[in-house]
């Protein structure tokens, strides 16, 4: 991968945003979206996977 430091930092980004969502719709709701859920969860492991590979 050429740019693997950009992808890392775009699927950070995402996992950040996804659990800023998750987060916020769980405090004005009391209920957790499984769909943020599993973005949040899809994007930080996604980047843990590319940041680790050689």
């Amino acid at each position: 991968m050429k740019n693997r430091k950009l992808i890392v930092i775009l699927f950070s980004i995402a996992a950040l945003l996804a659990f800023a969502s998750l987060s916020l719709t769980f405090y004005l709701t009391g209920r957790i979206e499984w769909l943020r859920l599993v973005t949040f969860l899809f994007s930080a492991i996604l980047a843990y996977i590319i940041y680790t590979r050689k």
